[in-house]
């Protein structure tokens, strides 16, 4: 292998001249390696999809939290004009009793919703889990080209150790 930045730059032109003749001989067809960078994109876009989709989930499911405080004290009643601060003040207190029936309504409301998220985040991360392990469809099809082009990538690499060793052979 190349150990100083000569020996490098001979074995990159040297597969760079390799794949210029494969390609003039009709063993790589036009536009492969915009074909193979669209994949390569597309398989390490899908890896951080689940990861930034989970957190966003996990930021809703706080900020809805944080907006489930129902409380008769977070109802404004102020107003710069003294007549209207009094006015709302009086309203509050004739209306107390229909303002904690809804405000008692919401409260369950909220309870309810916030236990079915908790139940329902550990699912949505679970399964975004096992498609990353290749469970899921799509996962699935992302893993069979990343192998592909893995295993492809192994072979050329094998190819061109084996033609290298020839060529340092014949040099010989």
């Amino acid at each position: 292998m190349p150990t100083n930045a000569d020996d490098l730059e001979e074995a990159l032109e040297r597969i760079r001249l390799r794949v210029e003749e494969r390609r003039d001989a009709g063993d790589y067809p036009p536009g492969l390696e915009q074909q193979l960078d669209r994949h390569y994109h597309h398989i390490l876009k899908g890896f951080d999809a689940e990861v930034e989709a989970i957190t966003a989930l996990r930021l809703a499911v706080a900020n809805l939290r944080a907006q489930s405080e129902f409380d008769l004290s977070r109802i404004d009643t102020w107003s710069r004009n003294p007549i209207k601060r009094f006015l709302h003040r009086v309203m509050g207190k004739l209306t107390i009793r229909q303002t904690r029936g809804v405000l008692d309504q919401y409260k369950r409301h909220s309870d309810a919703l916030d236990e079915v998220l908790a139940g329902l985040l550990p699912i949505v991360e679970s399964l975004a889990g096992s498609e990353t392990e290749g469970g899921g469809r799509e996962r699935s099809d992302l893993d069979k080209r990343l192998h592909t082009a893995l295993d492809r990538i192994g072979l050329l690499e094998e190819r061109l150790d084996r033609s290298l060793a020839a060529s340092d052979d014949r040099s010989v």
